[in-house]
């Protein structure tokens, strides 16, 4: 009963499988990034998926990030005849990537999966100007996907008000002991806004 009715949280599966996001605390160096697709939309319909996540890889070399994209834009193929929605979980965390260029390559890969025919976005943390840049030419919804730790109630408002749907908070966020303790902190503060303003 978990997953029924209007308010029920959302079930997305993810369709791939991928070693480049390991965090520093995973015990075994990654020697070689790895991409694989593991399932696919039929697959996502059969256990009755809401949406599917796919990975968006840039920074890896081009052998990955080709392998990622094009596995993104058969899913999103695929979705048309099924009608689950896409979305698409941008990852330009490669050693290709300098951290001066980062928020360009962000621009750049959301608006590739725009074009793509993705239904949603998870996007990196970025500054401000970034989110309101995308938000030019992306229609489609933004989530912030949340890796720092620290992460405040006023950055949240601040991407809220450059154009973002929502957040994800993933491993990498639960990485520290007393993750789940900020985590209530933050909804507790973020209830108490008042949006009306």
């Amino acid at each position: 009963d978990i997953f029924t009715g209007k308010s029920s949280p959302r079930f997305l599966i993810r369709l791939d499988w991928t070693n480049v996001l390991r965090g520093e605390e995973y015990p075994l160096l990654t020697h070689k990034f790895e991409y694989v697709p593991v399932a696919s939309i039929l697959n996502a319909v059969r256990v009755g998926a809401d949406g599917v996540v796919v990975s968006h890889l840039l920074g890896y070399g081009d052998e990955i990030e080709a392998n990622s994209f094009r596995n993104l834009n058969k899913v999103i193929r695929d979705s048309y005849n099924e009608g689950l929605p896409v979305f698409a979980h941008f990852c330009p965390f490669g050693p290709g990537i300098s951290e001066e260029r980062f928020d360009i390559a962000v621009e750049m890969g959301v608006s590739m999966e725009f074009e793509a025919g993705v239904d949603a976005i998870f996007v990196p943390e970025v500054k401000g100007q970034t989110y309101e840049n995308i938000r030019k030419f992306c229609s489609i919804p933004l989530f912030v996907w949340i890796k720092d730790k620290g992460i405040t109630v006023n950055a949240l408002l601040e991407s809220i008000n450059c154009g973002i749907k929502g957040f994800v908070f993933g491993k990498d966020f639960f990485v520290n002991r007393k993750a789940l303790d900020h985590l209530l902190k933050l909804v507790k503060e973020f209830d108490e806004q008042d949006f009306k303003k």
